[in-house]
């Protein structure tokens, strides 16, 4: 964890204005009220303004070097909260303010197939957006182990339901703030690397389906997010790519080269002038190279 214990200075520098010596006022007021450390993952729970409390994500990066940091507030600036500037103060000190606890892999390592079994049924019962992503990831496998005709009924359901989540999902009254649009990175992401799977694996046609699907409401909310950082914009490419990549390995006919130009339009209007380096070239040029070639 030393690569987490940065000096005041550190901290200082990359705290949003304001937000170091509001941060130093929340550790001494014993604010954190947990800092819990798996690996280099660490979770922590802040008391703010609000009736429950703030959550708090660290994660390293390469070595030991502190890498993600995110936080539930509504602060949308750049650089980092408070709360974040506390918790991090706790780590600085020592281990009686810091809880460590097994990573993930050794605890659910510790669990019976069956334990294992109920835990996730449990999970995805109450916790929605994981029951979306459970069934993003059955589609995908249902569609690769079935035949071709599979592809035809293929449900995109789950990435539309979980990109909306993502976007829509959080505490009531928060917006949609620079922590939050890292999350929807990091969830899209893990909805893409499945577009892969299946781009890679002989169903393109089911991937750029639910490229398509995620790209249609991410980019209904591209108003309110889109000056969030950079991240946004990232979003934005990585869907573009995956979608030129799949629509690569189509052979389209006439028809579905004409529907596919229509979408493509329509997006790249949606990002208009909001700077994005390739914007749907990626894809336009994919479709009209595509016109009936034999599907591989």
């Amino acid at each position: 964890m030393d690569g987490f214990r940065l000096s005041e200075d550190e901290l200082e520098e990359r705290a949003a204005e304001g937000s170091f010596e509001r941060g130093v006022e929340y550790h001494e007021a014993k604010a954190v009220l947990s800092v819990i450390a798996r690996g280099k993952h660490v979770q922590a729970r802040v008391s703010g303004s609000r009736a429950q409390p703030y959550q708090v994500e660290l994660a390293g990066a390469d070595g030991d070097e502190l890498g993600r940091v995110s936080c539930s507030c509504p602060d949308d600036r750049e650089g980092w909260c408070k709360h974040v500037v506390a918790v991090l103060l706790a780590i600085r000190g020592g281990d009686e303010e810091l809880e460590q606890r097994p990573t993930p892999e050794v605890e659910i390592g510790e669990l019976s197939e069956g334990e294992l079994r109920s835990f996730v049924e449990e999970l995805a019962i109450s916790r929605s957006e994981v029951l979306d992503l459970l069934e993003a990831r059955w589609e995908t496998v249902r569609v690769l182990e079935a035949d071709e005709a599979a592809t035809e009924d293929f449900d995109a359901g789950p990435f539309r339901r979980r990109v909306l989540m993502l976007l829509h999902g959080g505490q009531a009254g928060t917006g949609y703030t620079y922590a939050r649009a890292i999350r929807t990175k990091e969830g899209i992401t893990e909805l893409v690397e499945l577009t892969d799977r299946l781009t890679c694996e002989g169903a393109p046609a089911a991937a750029a389906e639910a490229l398509a699907v995620m790209l249609d409401v991410y980019l209904e909310g591209w108003e309110k997010i889109h000056g969030l950082g950079r991240f946004p914009g990232d979003v934005v490419e990585s869907l573009a790519e995956g979608l030129e990549e799949a629509l690569e390995r189509m052979g389209l006919s006439e028809d579905e080269t004409d529907r596919w130009l229509s979408r493509i339009d329509e997006w790249q209007e949606a990002v208009e002038g909001y700077g994005l380096r390739r914007g749907f070239l990626g894809p336009r040029h994919a479709v009209q190279a595509g016109v009936d070639v034999p599907r591989s």
